[in-house]
C-alpha cells in the first residue's frame, strides 16, 4: 500500500475554506491548489504553528499571508526543490509574487514522522481576488526529476448561498468572501412588519439567522451587510427565508 501525506492543513478557524481536495497524480506526485481550480480564498488564516511568524509577526495585527500553493511527491519520497515560484497573470504579463518556501531545509518546515515529501509556498501578502496565478515546480522526487506548471484562479467577491432550516426558530446562510474570514453588520428584514429584529451570529463561511418566535422569518427577504476582513470588503446580499 502507498501512502500519501499531505502537507495541506486546514485552519483550525476556517476549515471550510479548502477549494477542492487535493489530486493525486498516477506518477504520484500532487499539487494544490490543483490545476484549474476556482474560488480559491486570498488568505490563509491564523494557521498554528504559523510558517511565517519571522516575516509578517502575529496575524491577529491585521497582516495575512496569502493561500498557500503546494507540491507533494510519495510518503516514500524526498522531496528536493529546485525551483519554486508563484506568478499573476495579467493582460500585459506576469508578475511575480513574493512568497517564502517552506521545504525540508527551513527550520520551521514541519516534518510529521520525518517526511519529507512535501514543500509549500507561501505568498507574503493577500493575492488578488479573481485573479489567475500561475505556479511553477522543479526538482526531484526521489531520484525522479519534477516538472509541474499550474494554474488557479481566486475568488473574486461575495457569495451568499440558498438558505436553510436549522431548526424551527432559526436559518443558516453558507457564506463566502474573498478571504473566507468574514464579518457582519446587524441584519435589515424586509417585509417582515414593523419593529421586526433578526439576531446574527457569524460560523464557518455561514451566517445565522435567529428569528423572534412571535415574528417569524419565514416568507421574508434579509438584507446580510458583510465585511471581507481579509480584503476590507464590504457587500449587501439579499437572501429569501424558506
Amino acid at each position: 500500500m502507498v501512502l500519501y501525506t499531505s502537507m495541506v492543513t486546514t485552519s483550525a478557524t476556517f476549515s471550510g475554506q479548502l477549494p477542492q481536495n487535493m489530486l493525486t497524480a498516477s506518477s504520484g506526485v500532487s499539487v494544490y491548489p490543483v490545476n484549474n481550480a476556482v474560488e480559491v480564498p486570498v488568505m490563509m488564516y491564523r494557521e498554528t504553528p504559523n510558517p511565517v511568524a519571522a516575516e509578517l509577526g502575529p496575524w491577529g495585527r491585521g497582516t495575512f499571508p496569502g493561500y498557500t500553493v503546494s507540491l507533494q511527491a510519495l510518503s516514500t519520497q524526498s522531496l528536493v526543490v529546485s525551483l519554486f515560484t508563484l506568478t499573476r497573470v495579467t493582460a500585459g504579463g506576469r508578475v511575480a509574487v513574493a512568497t517564502k518556501l517552506l521545504d525540508q531545509n527551513d527550520a520551521t518546515f514541519f516534518r510529521p514522522n520525518n517526511i519529507r515529501n512535501w514543500a509549500s509556498l507561501v505568498p507574503l501578502a493577500l493575492l488578488v481576488p479573481g485573479a489567475t496565478y500561475e505556479a511553477t515546480f522543479a526538482g526531484i522526487a526521489g531520484t525522479t526529476s519534477v516538472v509541474r506548471v499550474w494554474q488557479f484562479t481566486t475568488r473574486a467577491g461575495f457569495i451568499a448561498s440558498s438558505p436553510t432550516r436549522d431548526g424551527p426558530t432559526a436559518v443558516t446562510v453558507p457564506m463566502t468572501t474573498p478571504s473566507g474570514v468574514i464579518d457582519l453588520a446587524a441584519p435589515t428584514p424586509v417585509g417582515c412588519g414593523a419593529g421586526y429584529v433578526a439576531n446574527a451570529t457569524v460560523g464557518l463561511q455561514s451566517v445565522r439567522l435567529q428569528e423572534d418566535g412571535t415574528r417569524p422569518l419565514a416568507g421574508c427577504a434579509v438584507d446580510l451587510n458583510v465585511f471581507d476582513l481579509g480584503t476590507g470588503q464590504s457587500a449587501i446580499r439579499r437572501i429569501v427565508v424558506p
